[in-house]
């Protein structure tokens, strides 16, 4: 098991304070065309769908659509279904084919296309006040500027309507979800930026291991991307529903705070002083850090 130096626990309590209020949710897994293709987007729908459901004990909050039950009426209703009181995030991924006909954008589903028009006024129904869209197709580079929005953050697998060939992104998203290799600050909570950060190299990887010709380029719009938190990994998972592990995250949470006031007193305190108070902490968290992992068998990757 690999241990966090103080070093990385210190620059780690220095991070911007990352979202995870009331978050709601939905995942299409779209049409695949062919059984490898259609058993792919299921999965990789389904864990991505079953990581948001980590920021949430609302078993209501994250839809999942896929298969014969990805229609246009479903996604309709469940996005209506988000629609009327305000809170305060939303996100939607969708993960399949999308084509474009030079006008418009069309993501592959039963039946009639989900389009960017239903797209457009879907998300403009919901009132949070912060959404992320995620693309996983072909052509979705079409959307990168229709969507964004100073308050919605958008990726998309493509850099325009013209990469037309199935996409690998969708599926690396998923992994990243999952992965502590994605998690760069080790904080055990993945963000959209890590994420699309973890997806993009694989996908790049993928491309160059083989020899071919990349197909796809990946492209994020919009602020916000490294604050809104997709899934819970270790510990953070684990908490809300193991009771020993959440007594040990809020002892971490109460030493985080003791180095938050210690920095604001840090300009009335002697040099010495506060640099003795300073590695006493660290060590304290490094401490609890090693029982919070014992506790849940928590690891990271080798990348």
């Amino acid at each position: 098991m690999r241990r966090w130096p103080l070093s990385i626990l210190f620059v780690s309590l220095l991070l911007p304070g990352v979202s995870f209020g009331a978050v709601k949710a939905l995942v299409v897994g779209g049409l695949g065309g062919t059984d490898i293709y259609q058993e792919r987007f299921d999965d990789d729908a389904a864990t991505v769908a079953q990581a948001l459901r980590s920021l949430t004990q609302d078993e209501s909050a994250v839809r999942l659509l896929v298969g014969p039950e990805a229609t246009l009426d479903a996604i309709d209703g469940a996005l209506q279904t988000f629609a009327g009181d305000p809170f305060e995030k939303f996100i939607l991924i969708l993960i399949g084919h999308g084509t474009s006909d030079g006008r418009s954008y069309r993501f592959n589903i039963p039946g009639p296309d989900l389009t960017t028009d239903e797209l457009v006024a879907g998300l403009s129904s919901i009132q949070s006040e912060q959404q992320a869209v995620v693309l996983a197709s072909s052509a979705s580079g079409e959307l990168l500027d229709v969507l964004a929005s100073p308050t919605r953050v958008v990726v998309t697998a493509t850099k325009s309507a013209g990469e037309i060939n199935a996409v690998k992104f969708g599926e690396y998203f998923a992994l990243a979800l999952g992965s502590t290799s994605a998690d760069i600050d080790r904080n055990e909570i993945l963000t959209l930026a890590e994420a699309y950060r973890y997806a993009t190299e694989q996908t790049a990887k993928f491309y160059e291991s083989r020899k071919l010709f990349a197909s796809e380029h990946s492209r994020i719009k919009g602020e916000g991307a490294s604050d809104l938190a997709l899934a819970f990994l270790g510990a953070l998972q684990q908490a809300q529903s193991n009771p020993a592990v959440a007594a040990l995250l809020d002892e971490r949470l109460d030493l985080e705070v003791a180095f938050h006031e210690l920095k604001a007193r840090k300009p009335t305190m002697k040099r010495n002083d506060y640099y003795g108070e300073l590695e006493s902490l660290l060590i304290n968290i490094s401490l609890l850090q090693q029982k919070i992992d014992a506790a849940t068998g928590w690891t990271v990757e080798n990348d």
